[in-house]
C-alpha cells in the first residue's frame, strides 16, 4: 500500500469515528435530557400524519441562548412584544413561579379537561410530562413536554 493510500485509509477512519461519535454524543443527549413531541393525525385520505420529536436539551439550549441573540439583534418589535407579555403575566407571576417550582413534584393527574360534541382538550400530567391531547372529529394533536421544560421557559418569560 503507498503512502498516500495509507494517508487517505487514515483520514477516512478518522471521519468515520468524528461521524460516530457526533452521532452517539448527540443520541446520548437526547436519551439523558428527555424529548418533546408533537404528534399530528388529520383524518381522510389527504391527511397528514406527522411526528416531531426534539431533544429537550435543544430547547434548553435555545432558551439560554435567546436572551444573547435577542441582544445582538436590534428588532425593537421582538423586545415590545416580550415586554407585553412580562407585563401582562405580571400580575400572576407569584403563581406562576410557585407553579414552575412544583410542577415537577405534581402528582399525575389531569389538570384540564373540555369537551364538546365534536371537540375535547385534554391537559394532563403523567410520568414526569405535560400531555396535551385536542381531538376534533378524526384529527389528532397530541403534544408532550417534560415539566422541567416548563421551569426554562419561565425563566425566560419572567427574566
Amino acid at each position: 500500500m503507498s503512502r498516500t493510500a495509507k494517508v487517505m485509509a487514515v483520514l477516512v477512519g478518522a471521519a468515520i469515528v468524528v461521524v460516530l461519535s457526533a452521532g452517539m454524543v448527540m443520541a446520548g443527549t437526547a436519551v439523558a435530557s428527555g424529548m418533546m413531541t408533537v404528534s399530528i393525525h388529520e383524518a381522510g385520505p389527504d391527511g397528514v400524519d406527522l411526528y416531531i420529536p426534539v431533544p429537550v436539551g435543544l430547547v434548553e439550549a435555545t432558551l439560554s441562548l435567546a436572551p444573547v441573540v435577542l441582544r445582538m439583534m436590534d428588532d425593537h418589535h421582538l423586545d415590545h412584544e416580550l415586554n407585553r407579555i412580562r407585563e401582562d403575566l405580571e400580575y400572576a407571576l407569584p403563581a406562576l413561579e410557585a407553579v414552575l417550582e412544583r410542577i415537577e413534584e405534581m402528582p399525575d393527574a389531569v389538570l384540564v379537561e373540555v369537551e364538546s360534541d365534536f371537540e375535547s382538550v385534554r391537559v394532563s400530567k403523567e410520568r414526569g410530562s405535560i400531555h396535551i391531547l385536542v381531538e376534533d372529529g378524526g384529527d389528532r394533536i397530541q403534544i408532550s413536554v417534560p415539566t422541567r421544560v416548563f421551569r426554562s421557559v419561565g425563566a425566560f418569560l419572567i427574566g
